[in-house]
């Protein structure tokens, strides 16, 4: 490891400021996706207890493989991190279900399709909404929320562009 003119070489390769400056981006981003995702699961367990959120929190700090994607530069610290949101948004829904959630929760749902299509057996969460709420009427409507604002921008982003 050597700098000269302002270029480091590392293993014979020149590495200039830019890439180490996207390097350490790319480590401090992980960073804080993993941050954001223990955060984000303590939060669901808080919903049962202030113990069971220590737990987890302290688990899943310990858990060794629970960082691994956060260690490399892929879409798994991105799609892990956007799982734990959605687990959070799930549960928040359920305890204080409203359309806007319902829906915001579908449109969650659209972004990990996106991001990972196998996530489409996520819209099974549709069922929270049928089975949470006080009438069928107010539980179809949370449903329908879920599922338009889930699809909508799958079905836009299928749809093939006009010719030029």
């Amino acid at each position: 490891e050597a700098v000269v003119g302002g270029v480091a070489r590392y293993e014979g390769e020149d590495i200039t400021a830019a890439q180490l400056a996207g390097a350490t981006g790319l480590e401090i981003l992980g960073g804080l996706f993993f941050a954001l995702t223990i955060v984000a699961w303590a939060a669901v367990a808080l919903t049962f207890s202030r113990l069971a959120a220590v737990l987890v929190a302290v688990v899943l700090l310990g858990m060794t493989p629970f960082a691994l994607p956060f260690h490399e530069p892929s879409s798994d610290m991105v799609v892990a991190a956007g799982f734990a949101l959605f687990a959070l948004g799930l549960v928040r829904t359920c305890v204080r279900p409203t359309t806007r959630r319902f829906a915001l929760l579908g449109l969650g749902v659209a972004v990990l399709v996106l991001a990972r299509p196998s996530y489409q057996v996520l819209f099974a969460a549709v069922l929270a909404a049928l089975l949470a709420g006080p009438a069928w009427r107010v539980r179809l409507r949370w449903a329908a929320a879920f599922f338009v604002a889930g699809m909508l921008p799958l079905v836009l982003w299928a749809a093939p562009l006009p010719a030029p």
